[in-house]
């Protein structure tokens, strides 16, 4: 299957309430689509990041009530899996899509990248400023959000919670709402999801790259 975009048809599939059918239309809408566009992303990104990237796309496998929220393509530089690593993702949910650089509370990886913030996280987190770029998975104190222009009052704090507690996590990207006409151009989208994902790569190298 070509990668054709995120249509209005696909945001719906998160109104439907039950389980079973919410998971169809994931597994017969959603995800053909994002395997298409992991298809196109990983060569793509492996080849200019000079880093390798493998795609996943969740399978939700665990669930078996409650209907998920959102789904989405991962891409992590392990064939087996991405969850222990940080990887990169794009996602559909009801009211966005999100491009996001991800780590989640089991990955291997928070020690490096919390101790490169605590050494070099002003200078790296400045690189992305005007770029309108977000921070999310603060703790709970903080809230939920931040630009990431407004990082640096709190930057300690998360570098704190990344070290010490083991359900920390973070995510850092984008979201485009479903009336963006960009979604219904993937020759334009792809591109663009690309090209994000390089100028997050600092990011990426400071959590996957151990000096």
């Amino acid at each position: 299957m070509d990668f054709t975009g995120f249509s209005a048809e696909d945001f719906a599939v998160f109104d439907l309430a039950g389980f079973e059918e919410r998971m169809l239309a994931i597994r017969s809408l959603i995800r053909p689509k994002l395997l298409a566009l992991g298809e196109i992303l990983a060569p793509g990104l492996s080849a200019k990041s000079r880093h390798s990237f493998y795609p996943h796309v969740a399978s939700h496998a665990r669930r078996t009530v409650n209907p998920p929220d959102d789904t989405w393509l991962a891409l992590g530089r392990s064939p087996r899996g991405y969850k222990m690593y940080v990887h990169y993702a794009v996602g559909i949910a009801r009211d966005y899509v999100y491009t996001r650089l991800v780590l989640k509370p089991e990955a291997k990886d928070k020690e490096t990248l919390a101790r490169n913030l605590q050494e070099n996280g002003p200078q790296l987190l400045n690189s992305f400023k005007g770029k309108n770029i977000f921070w999310y998975g603060l703790p709970k104190k903080l809230g939920t959000t931040v630009p990431i222009e407004d990082m640096d009052n709190i930057l300690g704090q998360v570098v704190e919670d990344l070290q010490q507690k083991k359900s920390s996590w973070l995510a850092v990207g984008r979201e485009l709402k479903p009336n963006n006409p960009l979604l219904q151009q993937p020759a334009n989208l792809v591109p663009e999801i690309e090209n994000f994902f390089l100028q997050l790569l600092p990011l990426y190298r400071a959590a996957a790259e151990k000096k």
